[in-house]
């Protein structure tokens, strides 16, 4: 089977704060895979760069005019190569002239691409055949940089343990919806919102929210007969 890299293209899309991000999508002979990798809203100071000068246009630009022609006719399999490829190319330690967010959709792309030419799913490709999908993480209460007034921990996070990936993601949901229900009864005159990233913000502490949170797990899974 062929792997090589036929064609690889970028495109500006919107990301969900309606923000631009980078779409790319790499051809092979018999599969293509396409990704985008979105800016964060909290990035560390340690981070790479995610656009040129903060500017997308500055990094796609960098991408057609040395990038492209470079990946192609790559061997696509080398998914530890083609990252090194793309680093070389860059010349910097933190991608500031392709972009790290650009760099990230091309590797994750390029996994896409592979594993649909396999066949396989890319969790499977990526993990190997013993592997299995992880467990789905839901975001249930935000504060930091998503909330102005939320707690100083940035995400509260539960992990459902259903039979099915598709039930514990089930749960995560209802724990979430239970958890805007307990905030709704112990803060009545107050108006409970969703953060960036929709889980639920509040003037409380980091302490009240994990007992929140162990409170609604338990009757979630007292109900449900499930672990979280």
């Amino acid at each position: 089977m062929n792997f090589e890299i036929k064609d690889i293209n970028i495109r500006k899309i919107f990301d969900s704060r309606g923000n631009f991000s980078a779409e790319v999508k790499i051809i092979l002979e018999n599969g293509s895979g396409t990704a985008s990798a979105p800016a964060g809203a909290s990035t560390g100071k340690t981070e790479v760069i995610a656009y040129p000068d903060n500017n997308i246009d500055n990094g796609i630009d960098f991408f057609y005019r040395h990038v492209k022609k470079a990946l192609k006719g790559f061997n696509s399999i080398n998914q530890e190569g083609l990252d090194k490829l793309l680093h070389g190319i860059d010349g910097t330690e933190n991608f500031a002239n392709l972009g790290g967010n650009i760099a990230t959709a091309i590797s994750i792309a390029n996994a896409k691409a592979v594993s649909n030419a396999l066949g396989i799913p890319m969790y499977r490709y990526v993990g190997g055949i013993k592997s299995s999908l992880p467990r789905p993480l839901g975001n249930v209460i935000g504060g930091g940089k998503h909330s102005k007034n939320g707690t100083t921990i940035q995400e509260f996070l539960v992990s459902s343990q259903g039979k099915t990936v598709l039930d514990s993601i089930y749960y995560n949901i209802l724990i979430h919806r239970r958890i805007g229900e307990i905030l709704s009864d112990m803060f009545p005159n107050q108006s409970i919102g969703l953060g960036d990233e929709k889980a639920w913000t509040c003037d409380i502490s980091d302490e009240d929210a994990i007992e929140i949170i162990k409170r609604a797990s338990s009757e979630i899974s007292s109900e449900y007969k499930i672990n979280v």
